[in-house]
């Protein structure tokens, strides 16, 4: 098989492992499944365009297989501030994938509580409140905000006035 990055041989490598027996699980799930069957935990950086990745995520659910789609607060080619990405991430999770963050170190230094806040608006849209409001802490904790370091229950009831 000639790797030519296309959507058809992405199906074929998929059909492979599902072939093989593999089960395709996401990282913060529970293993639960037979433990003597190989595992596939399918990740996407997408760091060019949210566009690009739908057809891939739409092909995955056709196949019923779930993956991470990791974005960037700081891509140079996107934001997801912006209505278009919003709807694309949106229809994304509505195919059974999941959302999350894919942290750039080098952009940590220049985040701001207000950075953090909008980014804590648009997750909690498209990724259980809870796994949003921990990725906020922990990034407020990286960034060394600890001045505005709260509980959790605390953010979980700030999150419901927003």
């Amino acid at each position: 098989m000639v790797c030519d990055f296309s959507l058809p041989h992405y199906q074929q490598i998929l059909s492979h492992a599902l072939n093989a027996r593999y089960v395709v699980a996401g990282f913060h799930e529970e293993r639960t499944w037979d433990s003597g069957r190989p595992v596939l935990y399918l990740r996407h950086d997408v760091d060019v365009s949210p566009v690009w990745a739908l057809p891939i995520a739409r092909l995955e659910a056709e196949m019923g297989i779930r993956s991470t789609y990791f974005v960037l607060l700081n891509s140079p080619l996107y934001t997801i501030f912006e209505d278009s990405t919003i709807r694309n991430l949106i229809e994304i999770t509505s195919l059974g994938h999941w959302v999350g963050l894919h942290v750039d170190f080098g952009f940590l230094p220049t985040a701001t509580l207000e950075t953090l806040e909008e980014t804590l608006f648009i997750l909690s849209r498209l990724i259980p409140r809870g796994y949003a409001l921990r990725v906020v802490r922990n990034l407020m904790l990286l960034l060394g905000l600890s001045r505005y370091a709260m509980e959790y229950s605390t953010l979980m009831q700030a999150m419901e006035i927003m």
